[in-house]
């Protein structure tokens, strides 16, 4: 079963989120993006939650990179009102499945993740159509990285487990 990852840095957020998500779906935590890849490693990600800018920085770098080389994962991003344009240019990119304003609504927070997990299913049935989905990588992928995303932590997201992730990596 494919499960949710939720990389956000905020207690209540990472409260509301396990109330509304925590009896339907298998719902994962991480503070950081050394935990978050951890936890994809070791567990089937379906769709990964986050926010694009938090207390511990901007996550905006990680969406793209993990959406080049894993399209096959959708994001949905929590923000709110101040921070709305930085998602509705994820959006425009291609880089966000869906986006979710703060305080996160119950019922909203649910057909957008139950979107999101048919969508990471009906791509991993048909890895054909990923073509679709995939993104232009960025000329200077290294000027993307925040200090906080060393290459290490590039290099394993690019690795990421084919047995974990359906398909394998598009670069």
């Amino acid at each position: 079963m494919a499960g949710v990852l939720v990389i956000e840095d905020d207690p209540d957020t990472q409260n509301r989120l396990r109330e509304i998500l925590g009896t339907h779906y298998q719902v994962r935590f991480a503070n950081n993006a050394e935990r978050a890849l951890q936890l994809m490693e070791q567990h089937e990600t379906g769709v990964v939650i986050s926010e694009a800018e938090t207390s511990a920085g901007d996550w905006t770098a990680l969406i793209k990179i993990l959406k080049q080389y894993h399209p096959q994962i959708p994001t949905v991003v929590i923000t709110d009102r101040a921070n709305a344009q930085v998602a509705i240019d994820l959006i425009n990119e291609g880089q966000v499945y869906r986006m979710l304003l703060k305080p996160v609504r119950m019922g909203t927070c649910r057909l957008s993740i139950e979107s999101a997990i048919g969508h990471y299913w009906q791509l991993k049935r048909n890895p054909q159509v990923l073509k679709r989905f995939a993104v232009n990588p960025p000329r200077k992928t290294q000027k993307l990285l925040p200090a906080w995303l060393s290459t290490g932590l590039l290099d394993r997201i690019k690795r990421l487990p084919q047995r974990l992730l359906g398909v394998g990596p598009q670069v």
